[in-house]
């Protein structure tokens, strides 16, 4: 038999049969129970009452050479310190081990011999350990998982299908390892009808990308809008968006001007050439022509200077956030917005910082044939097969053995890969349920703990740890594993298959 104790320096003892700390005797390993009774007038013997088990008092006698004794007490007191747990291990052919703090370390009295003998060649010390908590426990953990991960790889090795196209219309053959697309970008384009410069006379209407069609190639079809119309201009600026993610950029702002924005006229305007400034202040500063598109005037380097008096022109500016327009139906800026009031126009310009497109809709795949096609724009699409190495298994039902007669303590572990609603574990012997109210999200772990003196729930989110307890299912059912098999089933509102459950448990024991 070896006695072997860790302090919580990380420092080891071992007492047994080799020195310099040899063991004598022990006591304190067995199992000791208070009985409880209570006895009525004139009644033959007792009533009981119940029992219980109350903290543990290991004691250890210690003998020690008397050649270098000072130094190996100085080693004793060193390591069994006030205030300091430890962990006493008892390797009697199946370890088991036990948590204290210790009481006393108690040299014997000092003998001294007669005159002419010899002293002792050797002295005891009893060293007291008191544990709070008076059972033995194994020292490796149990763990229960309730999911099957089974391998799915088999050889020879098939990779998945990807595929990538793109285009305004692209066409995809799809085989069943192919769940939902990885990508569908979307580039958007300017389309003008007609041909030749717009002008007031001669309108040239604007289209962007507004709407996604996906078909199988036949009858079935959906056609899906976009968040918003997405434009390009001569420059290369152009809005972007994909449709699995749900997010883009803008970086083409559209305005309709209707003569109702506060126009200011140039001073540059002739008698009959009028220039007019709107201040639109997410415009980028810019003199060039590939910056701006319009429908009913031509775009020009800097419309309404006296270097570029293109007639009917429309322009941005390099030195303010504006556009101009130079025309020769008036120069009197009350006429200019009366036209415009009466004939809109709709100008696109690129903005100095880009904003967020947000929005999604799911975009249904279709087998063996999909076809995907925009109004306008380009499609930049990618599909890949699902590759699964692993598939979990849900067997919801899992058996935590106990082959002591001392109830274990369960850690119960909830991970979730998504939303889950109120999870719960079910002791199906004893018909007992243990729940917690909570809405968890990809992410999120709950551990709960029932052993004696331990019991909690914590939520773990976003790497903040939050008490739970009070959202225990009322009244609250602290599941234990008692002697024997003990089934638990886990089981939540919603979104059984986003939780994942495992059991930790270690067996215990009352006596060594």
């Amino acid at each position: 038999m070896e006695l072997i104790c860790d302090n919580e320096k990380g420092e080891k003892l071992r007492l047994g049969s080799t020195g310099p700390f040899w063991l004598v005797s022990v006591s304190g390993l067995g199992s000791d129970f208070n009985v409880y009774t209570s006895k009525s007038s004139g009644q033959d013997g007792e009533n009981y009452n119940g029992s219980d088990a109350q903290k543990r008092n290991i004691v250890l006698t210690l003998e020690l050479s008397l050649q270098g004794y000072e130094e190996q007490m100085e080693k004793l007191y060193c390591f069994f310190q006030k205030d300091l747990p430890g962990t006493l291990t008892y390797d009697g052919g199946k370890p088991r081990k036990i948590r204290y703090y210790v009481e006393k370390v108690e040299p014997e009295p000092e003998t001294f011999m007669p005159t002419g003998s010899s002293p002792y060649e050797t002295r005891n010390v009893t060293v007291s350990l008191i544990c709070p908590d008076p059972r033995f426990y194994a020292l490796d953990d149990q763990l229960t998982q309730l999911a099957v991960w089974q391998g799915k790889m088999k050889f020879p090795l098939r990779l998945p299908l990807q595929l990538n196209a793109s285009g305004q219309s692209v066409t995809l053959t799809l085989d069943d390892s192919v769940k939902d697309y990885d990508k569908i970008g979307i580039t958007g384009h300017t389309v003008q009808d007609g041909s030749g410069d717009p002008s007031p006379d001669h309108v040239r209407a604007i289209h962007g990308a507004t709407t996604l069609t996906v078909s199988d190639g036949g009858s079935n079809s959906r056609i899906i809008p976009l968040p918003k119309e997405l434009y390009s201009l001569p420059d290369g600026t152009a809005d972007s968006y994909d449709m699995v993610s749900g997010s883009g950029m803008q970086k083409v702002g559209a305005v309709v001007l209707n003569g109702s924005e506060p126009w200011i006229k140039a001073d540059v305007s002739t008698g009959t050439i009028g220039v007019f400034t709107l201040n639109v202040s997410d415009a980028i500063l810019s003199s060039s022509k590939d910056s701006i598109l319009c429908d009913h005037f031509t775009s020009v380097d800097l419309a309404g200077t006296n270097t570029n008096l293109v007639i009917n022109g429309i322009s941005l500016n390099n030195t303010a956030h504006q556009i101009r327009i130079a025309t020769d139906m008036t120069s009197d800026l009350a006429a200019f917005q009366s036209w415009l009031a009466a004939n809109p126009v709709t100008a696109l310009y690129a903005i100095a910082v880009s904003q967020r497109v947000s929005g999604k809709e799911s975009v249904p795949v279709y087998r063996p044939t999909a076809v995907l096609s925009l109004d306008a724009g380009t499609l930049s699409v990618r599909a890949i097969g699902r590759f699964t190495v692993t598939e979990k298994v849900n067997t919801l039902i899992g058996n935590v053995r106990n082959d002591s007669a001392v109830p274990m303590g369960l850690t119960v572990t909830l991970r979730a890969s998504g939303t889950v609603v109120n999870p719960s574990l079910y002791d199906i012997g004893r018909q007992e349920l243990m729940q917690v109210n909570i809405t968890m999200h990809t992410g999120d772990v709950v551990i709960i703990t029932t052993a004696d003196g331990d019991k909690r729930v914590k939520l773990i989110s976003g790497g903040v740890t939050t008490n739970m307890n009070n959202k225990m299912l009322y009244p609250p059912k602290w599941l234990q594993a008692r002697r024997g098999d003990n089934l638990f089933r886990y089981n939540a509102d919603e979104g059984i298959n986003n939780l994942s459950v495992s059991i930790l448990s270690t067996q215990a024991y009352w006596g060594a």
